[in-house]
């Protein structure tokens, strides 16, 4: 019956031209991907010696890594048959198809070895036996089961090899996974600063391009992303050349699509004459110049790459930075996550010279990160003094400070509003108010010493650039879009007021607590009972942290 046979289709020699050299990021796996085209290329030199290949390889990584073209690349390479079909093929409603499918695909392999087969989503297909459920598991463990015949059924002899990819290999049953079945076991990382640069390039490469175009850069710009959204960003950026009838694809365009990917498509410009786009120019170009200025006194963060008014997304303005290498965001110094906080600060830094105390709710969302990063730093880190380390007791049922977990976005470049973040996903812990109360008061008062110390450092050298501030801000408001080097230009040309500010992030020590010898000897109130302490610092906090009318 037709419906039982295997829809995979072979691909001889030619037909399949993908080599290793269209895949970027493979140097950590390119040995077990060697042996198994040498394998393939010459099955009687392993016969010769009694060399025992590698009969099965599961591929494992996340989506987009690039699992389907290493397949056709060890095919391509060996220039042999490519059997290929996803593990959802093979189950149907009728019981017995998919085995039948399966007898179907290894038979047709045998008859054209040396020949490759290469299940994809093979999750779909070898799930553990006893999480199959009720429905429909019996046609699961049917297709399973001749699955597993059919791995043990060919020999090393036979010239046939078996590669399967999965993202979910904590799913597959057992008795897949054993050696004689999957050899090889293989994790496709995400690809690394070399890898996306390589990636880039060679997609790129096929097109009309800028040869001035820094691949390098823009690797660094996009971490975590896969190869397929590498991809898909140069296919963007070749679609918007065309779109404005350019004759090969220029830096602009890339910056484009990867903003369109990242982002989202552009939101029509607000009127210019509403008080609302001269407040946030001011704010973003807040951000802009006082990261340029910390940069280029201690190189510690990020260059600006641009600051735009331009509506994307959610965001109705941003201010982009050129990421450093990956190695560099593993353990990030002090000092480092500390300019980072001035950095988040600085938008309502600029609107409080601007405007004084007529603020907006528009920088809340700088606060929270700031806020974020500073517990992080004094809280998670050990980092709230130079020379000191100090403990904390996590509760994250704490009322006081909820853990959650912050998802960064995949696809990013590296703004602003992840400052707060130097890897990919993490959680902050909060710690309840059943520590020990002279850990809480100084953790307190150290996380509120340092973010209004990076505000006041912040406004001071808003203040002292106040004449490029005016200038870029004309600018801004006018090209809707400033390049970092081109804000750099404006810093030069008008120099500060004064060169008395701040050129790095907080860093004043916090005073040690007062032991309660001292405290006694000082005439202060002593309170020896835990319930009693605790309650005497929380009305503390909330006296002293009282707004204002």
């Amino acid at each position: 019956m037709e419906f039982a046979q295997s829809r995979a289709d072979a691909r001889k020699d030619a037909q399949v031209d993908v080599t290793l050299e269209d895949v970027g990021g493979l140097e950590n796996i390119v040995e077990d991907l060697n042996e198994v085209i040498a394998f393939l290329k010459n099955p009687e030199s392993f016969k010769r010696l009694g060399a025992k290949p590698p009969k099965g390889l599961l591929m494992e990584g996340g989506p987009g890594v690039g699992k389907t073209l290493i397949a056709k690349a060890i095919a391509g390479e060996a220039a042999v048959p490519f059997y290929s079909m996803s593990g959802a093929e093979f189950v149907e409603i009728i019981v017995g198809v998919g085995a039948a499918r399966v007898r179907d695909l290894f038979k047709r392999a045998r008859l054209n070895a040396p020949c490759l087969i290469f299940v994809d989503e093979i999750d779909a297909l070898g799930t553990k036996r006893a999480a199959a459920g009720t429905r429909g598991t019996e046609e699961h463990e049917q297709t399973l089961n001749q699955l597993l015949t059919e791995m043990d059924g060919f020999t090393p002899d036979t010239g046939v090899v078996f590669i399967g990819a999965t993202n979910r290999a904590d799913l597959l049953d057992p008795a897949l996974m054993r050696p004689g079945r999957f050899d090889r076991k293989v994790t496709v990382p995400q690809p690394g600063l070399e890898a996306r640069a390589k990636i880039l390039q060679i997609h790129l490469a096929k097109r009309n391009v800028d040869p001035n175009i820094d691949t390098m850069q823009f690797a660094k710009n996009l971490p975590g992303l896969s190869g397929a959204e590498l991809a898909n960003i140069c296919n963007e950026a070749a679609t918007i050349s065309v779109r404005r009838g350019g004759e090969f694809i220029e830096t602009c365009d890339v910056i484009d699509a990867v903003d369109r990917v990242t982002n989202g498509l552009k939101k029509p410009l607000m009127d210019k004459n509403n008080p609302v786009v001269h407040r946030l120019t001011r704010h973003e170009l807040g951000h802009a110049i006082v990261a340029t200025v910390l940069y280029r006194h201690n190189k510690l963060i990020e260059a600006v790459e641009r600051v735009s008014i331009i509506p994307r997304g959610r965001d109705p303005t941003q201010t982009t930075y050129n990421r450093k290498a990956d190695a560099e965001y593993m353990f990030p110094t002090r000092q480092r996550l500390l300019e980072r906080v001035q950095v988040l600060l600085a938008g309502l830094a600029a609107e409080q010279v601007y405007f004084g105390t007529n603020i907006t709710t528009m920088s809340k969302d700088d606060v929270r990160d700031a806020n974020d990063l500073v517990r992080n730093v004094v809280v998670n880190y050990a980092l709230g003094q130079p020379n000191a380390v100090t403990t904390y007791t996590y509760n994250p049922d704490s009322l006081f400070t909820p853990e959650r977990t912050i998802q960064t976005r995949k696809s990013r470049v590296a703004s602003t509003g992840e400052m707060n973040r130097h890897d990919y996903n993490r959680k902050i812990h909060g710690y309840g108010r059943d520590v020990d109360l002279d850990h809480y008061q100084y953790a307190e008062r150290k996380m509120m010493q340092i973010l209004n110390e990076a505000l006041e450092n912040a406004k001071a050298i808003v203040r002292a650039y106040q004449p490029a501030f005016d200038v870029a801000y004309e600018e801004l408001l006018e090209n809707d879009v400033m390049s970092g080097p081109r804000l750099e230009e404006i810093l030069d040309a008008n120099p500060p007021l004064t060169t008395d500010y701040p050129h790095r992030g907080p860093d004043t020590p916090c005073k040690i607590l007062p032991s309660e010898a001292e405290e006694e000897k000082a005439g202060t109130r002593v309170i020896k009972n835990r319930a009693q302490k605790l309650k005497h610092a929380m009305d503390n906090y909330y006296t002293h942290t009282k707004l204002e009318p």
